[in-house]
């Protein structure tokens, strides 16, 4: 609708200005908050990124477990990778990686490099201690795998899982009636 020719309503300049002004003065304050204050930055946006980042790297977790599962090993490697790169302190890209690392044998190394991060982060599960030892053993590394059966069993005492590492493992140094009674004792913790 258009205004009669030569009567514009005008806006009182007092009110202009002052709207203007608060406009402006508070887009300045929050842009020196924000560009001059980083703790403030970081507390504000920081978790939102951070989120969006932990939520994206989950889904492609999924993805990645989704074409593993179908035996599409270049899409499962490609949404693990790409999940890591998203969010390399997420429990679940880790642990991906682990598990994708752990299938072939020139990558166990890697695989013990994400294994130990999940523990030390405090999101590790008796999966992440049995790919740990699992990888130690197949490497032949004897101290880190004995170390490594040591706090698995410690945490997850009756672990079918871990009794059947500890047992392989005696059997491997040769002591065949230990290893014996702990693959007995694995069955037993099985039923």
């Amino acid at each position: 609708m258009s205004e009669p020719s030569g009567k514009r309503k005008r806006l009182a300049p007092r009110g202009a200005l002052v709207t203007i002004g608060i406009i402006v003065g508070t887009g300045l304050v929050l842009f020196s908050a924000f560009a001059f204050i980083p703790a403030l930055r970081n507390a504000t946006i920081q978790p939102i990124v951070d989120s969006y980042q932990e939520r994206k790297a989950r889904d492609l977790v999924k993805q990645a477990r989704a074409h593993f599962e179908a035996q599409e090993w270049g899409e499962a490697i490609q949404a693990a990778n790409e999940a890591y790169r998203e969010a390399p302190e997420e429990p679940e890209a880790m642990r991906i990686m682990a598990e994708m690392c752990s299938t072939r044998r020139e990558n166990l190394p890697r695989a013990i490099f994400f294994r130990n991060k999940i523990i030390a982060a405090g999101a590790d599960t008796v999966e992440d201690h049995r790919g740990l030892a699992y990888a130690h053993l197949t490497l032949g590394n004897h101290r880190d795998a004995d170390k490594a059966l040591q706090v698995l069993l410690q945490k997850f005492p009756n672990d079918p899982g871990g009794l059947e590492l500890l047992a392989k493992f005696q059997a491997s140094r040769g002591d065949m009636e230990q290893a014996t009674q702990t693959a007995l004792r694995s069955l037993e913790a099985q039923s």
